[in-house]
């Protein structure tokens, strides 16, 4: 099942029974719908936390899609990332360095064995839309600024999540994850309903109290469309 494509030494699949799944998905279910989503969104989280606009893109007005095009091999390494479309200002290097950068990915798998996989990644540049988060504001409790601590976190379990738009109204939450990343590893847990969960709660529980990153990212309607708006924040100690 599959087809591939032959180069010089290495014989790449473009599909295989079960495709790459970027880091942070290994206990959950191989080739459930679960762990597919979770390696998507750990992906779009690693790609929001290492893409720098850069300045001579902003000054142009530059926007668009770069592709990568990489492997990910029988190891899970990433070998070989070349930039297949740039849309010009520097991105085409910062979208390759994102890939460049990447810690192991799960192996593809076909017939039961690990092989080359190769993959296309397309990373967005977008001024407009950085606008859009931006007026956007995601509040939950007495979280300001750009770092919490542990038990702040925990101190605000009880406390509602909002989102208001450019007026100072709430907008209705139709899915709400927490994602903490600790070096190369990151784990997550979400709700459909925008209300914080009992497996919300166990990821900042288990979390270390001097260490990592944690997010939350709330998808909302606004006119018309599903936005995505994010809060990043750095573990500190007490």
């Amino acid at each position: 099942m599959g087809a591939f494509a032959q180069t010089t030494s290495l014989q790449l699949f473009k599909v295989v029974d079960q495709m790459p799944y970027f880091l942070g998905c290994e206990d959950l279910p191989e080739g459930s719908e679960e762990k597919r989503r979770c390696s998507d969104r750990n992906l779009i989280l690693y790609i929001s936390d290492y893409l720098n606009y850069p300045e001579k893109a902003k000054a142009l007005g530059l926007e668009g899609t770069v592709y990568i095009e990489f492997i990910v091999t029988e190891t899970g390494d990433v070998l070989s990332p070349v930039v297949m479309r740039d849309i010009g200002g520097d991105c085409g290097e910062v979208a390759l360095k994102i890939v460049k950068d990447m810690p192991k990915w799960e192996p593809g798998i076909k017939k039961g064995k690990p092989v080359k996989v190769l993959l296309t990644l397309p990373i967005r540049f977008a001024l407009k839309n950085a606008q859009k988060v931006n007026t956007t504001q995601l509040a939950w409790g007495g979280l300001f600024g750009k770092t919490v601590t542990k038990k702040k976190l925990k101190n605000n379990l009880n406390q509602q999540i909002t989102v208001r738009d450019e007026k100072g109204d709430n907008l209705n939450i139709v899915e709400l994850i927490f994602a903490y990343k600790k070096g190369d590893k990151i784990k997550q847990a979400n709700s459909r309903t925008g209300e914080i969960t009992a497996e919300m709660k166990r990821l900042i529980n288990k979390m270390k109290a001097t260490k990592g990153e944690f997010a939350i990212i709330a998808t909302v309607q606004k006119n018309g469309e599903f936005v995505e708006v994010p809060r990043f924040f750095e573990i500190v100690k007490e």
